[in-house]
C-alpha cells in the first residue's frame, strides 16, 4: 500500500520575494524594437498638449527629441500590466534618446470607478471594496464632474485595517489635488501622483486635445469624402481578424456608421452617420440630425491617427496588440498613403506577495484522503515498530488466508482498537494531518485572490515597481 506524507510539503504562498522580477511579454523583443524613422507631423502640437497638461495637472513636459514613443489607456486606477506600457516607453525613449507620451483615452465611459484593497485575517484572504465615482452611464469621463479628492483619502483610511496592503500611496494621491475640469483630468492627476512616487513620470495628452487639430480635421474629411470606401475597408479588417473581436460597422446604400463618436456635456455619447445620397459629407446622428457635438475618434481611428502622425511608435497591451492588427489592415487598404508606426506588445503580471496560504483544488483532494488514510495507517506512515504493530501486521495476514466471517469480524475489531491506541500514542501527526487539510482548504479559498494581476499599481512596494522596470529594459 502507498502511503502519502504530505508534511513535508511546502505550501505555495504567492510571489517569494516582492522585488523578484514579475513575468513579463515584449513582442517583438527590445532587440528588435525599431521606430519609424523622421519627426512625426504632431511632434509640436504633443509638445505643446503635453506642457498645456503638465502645467495643470503636474505631469512633466514632453521632451524635444526624437523618436517618440507612445502609449496610452482610459485613466481609471490599473493594474501593473497596463503601467508597464508606461515603463518600456520611457525605458525605449532612452535608449533611443528620444520622447515619450501617454495618450489619454478620456472620451471613453466607465460605470464605476473603485480600489479594491486587500487584508489577511487569520489566513484568509478578504477584499475591501472603496468605490471612487459612479460615473452617469454612457457619459464621457471628460463631462464627468469631478469627485472629493480629500473625502476619497479619507475612504481609503478607513478601509485600512490590520493586515492589509498599504494604501499610504494611494491615499496620498487623493489629497491636495489641483482643480480639474472633470473626472478623467482628475484621475490623471492621480494616476501622475502614482508614477511620480515609483519614478515613473511620463507627459500626458488627451485624446480630446487632439481630436480639436487641424490634422483630425482633416483625417475626418477623409472619412467623409468616401464613407463607403472608407467602412468597407474596416468591416473587411475586422472579419479578418476575428480574434479581435471588433464589431463591424453598419453599411448600408443610404446609411454608413462611421468610427466617430459625437459627445457633448450632459448626454451620452453618440454614434455617427452619414447619408451619402441624401445629405453628402455631412456627418449625422442616427435620426438624421446634424451631429452637432464635438467629433472624437472610436478606437481604431484614433490609433490609427496616432500611429499614422503621433509617434514613431506605439506600445500596446495584449488586448490593443490584437485589435490593432484590424486598424492596420484597414489603413493599408483605406488609405495606404498614411503608412502606421510600428508597434509592439507589452504586458507583465504584478501580483501582490500576501503573506497568507494558496493551494490547488487537486491539493485539497489529495490531503483530504491523507486525513481520512492516516488514522488507519499511522504504523506504515511514521516506520512504528512494537507489540501492537507486530500484532496488527499478524491480524492482517491471518485476516487474508482466514475466510471465516466471525474470526474476520473479531480481528477486524482488534485492528481497530490498536489504530486506536496507536493514535492516543501518537495524537500529534493527527493533528498535523488535519491542520494540512485546513490550510489546503483556506488557500484553494484564497486562490482567485493570490492570483489577480489587476490590483492597482499603487498598491505595489516600489521595490517591485523597479524590478519591473528592469525586467522592461530600463538598466538605469
Amino acid at each position: 500500500m502507498t502511503c502519502l506524507n504530505l508534511q513535508d510539503e511546502t505550501i505555495a504562498r504567492g510571489p517569494a520575494r516582492c522585488a523578484d522580477a514579475p513575468p513579463t511579454r515584449q513582442e517583438p523583443p527590445w532587440s528588435r524594437w525599431r521606430p519609424a524613422a523622421g519627426r512625426v507631423p504632431l511632434r509640436d502640437d504633443l509638445g505643446r498638449l503635453a506642457a498645456a497638461a503638465a502645467d495643470a495637472l503636474g505631469p512633466p513636459p514632453m521632451g524635444a527629441a526624437d523618436p517618440v514613443f507612445a502609449s496610452g489607456h482610459q485613466p481609471w486606477l490599473w493594474h501593473g500590466g497596463i503601467l508597464a506600457k508606461d515603463l518600456a516607453a520611457l525605458a525605449a525613449a532612452k535608449r533611443h534618446g528620444g520622447a515619450a507620451v501617454h495618450l489619454v483615452v478620456d472620451h471613453d465611459t466607465l460605470d464605476e470607478i473603485a480600489i479594491d484593497l486587500p487584508f489577511v485575517q487569520k489566513r484568509k484572504v478578504g477584499v475591501e471594496r472603496v468605490v471612487i465615482a459612479e460615473p452617469a452611464p454612457l457619459r464621457p469621463l471628460c463631462f464627468q464632474p469631478p469627485v472629493d479628492g480629500q473625502a476619497v483619502s479619507n475612504r481609503l483610511r478607513a478601509a485600512r485595517r490590520d493586515g492589509s496592503v498599504d494604501p499610504s500611496v494611494l491615499i496620498e494621491a487623493w489629497r491636495d489635488l489641483p482643480d480639474c475640469d472633470n473626472l478623467a483630468r482628475q484621475l490623471t492627476a492621480v494616476l501622475g501622483r502614482l508614477r511620480r512616487a515609483f519614478a515613473a513620470e511620463i507627459p500626458v495628452v488627451f485624446a480630446t486635445d487632439l481630436a480639436r487639430l487641424d490634422a483630425f480635421a482633416r483625417l475626418v474629411q477623409r472619412v467623409l469624402e468616401d464613407p463607403h470606401r472608407c467602412v468597407r475597408a474596416y468591416n473587411a479588417a475586422a472579419a479578418a481578424h476575428p480574434e479581435s473581436a471588433v464589431a463591424p460597422l453598419q453599411l448600408d446604400d443610404d446609411l454608413v456608421e462611421l468610427p466617430l463618436w459625437a459627445i457633448e456635456a450632459d448626454r451620452p455619447r453618440l454614434r455617427v452617420f452619414a447619408q451619402p445620397r441624401r445629405r453628402g459629407p455631412i456627418p449625422l446622428l442616427r435620426d438624421g440630425t446634424a451631429a452637432d457635438g464635438r467629433l472624437v475618434p472610436r478606437a481604431l481611428l484614433l490609433t490609427g491617427f496616432v500611429r499614422s502622425a503621433g509617434c514613431n511608435l506605439f506600445v500596446h497591451g495584449t488586448g490593443g496588440a490584437v485589435y490593432d492588427r484590424v486598424t492596420e489592415r484597414w489603413f493599408a487598404s483605406w488609405m495606404p498613403d498614411r503608412p502606421l508606426a510600428p508597434m509592439a506588445l507589452v504586458s507583465a503580471d504584478l501580483r501582490l506577495a500576501l503573506s497568507a496560504p494558496v493551494a490547488e483544488e487537486s491539493d485539497v483532494r489529495r490531503a483530504a484522503w491523507w486525513a481520512h488514510h492516516l488514522p488507519h495507517n499511522l504504523d506504515r506512515a511514521l516506520n512504528l515498530d512494537g507489540r501492537l504493530v507486530r500484532r496488527k501486521r499478524q491480524l492482517l495476514a491471518d485476516m487474508d488466508r482466514d475466510r471465516d466471517r466471525h474470526r474476520r469480524g473479531a480481528s477486524f475489531a482488534e485492528i481497530h482498537a490498536i489504530n486506536q491506541q496507536l493514535a492516543s500514542a501518537h495524537p500529534e501527526a493527527l493533528a498535523q494531518a488535519a491542520e494540512d487539510l485546513r490550510t489546503r482548504r483556506l488557500g484553494a479559498a484564497n486562490r482567485a485572490a493570490m492570483g489577480r494581476r489587476d490590483w492597482c499599481f499603487g498598491l505595489h512596494p516600489a521595490a517591485r515597481i523597479e524590478a519591473l522596470a528592469r525586467a522592461l529594459g530600463d538598466s538605469s
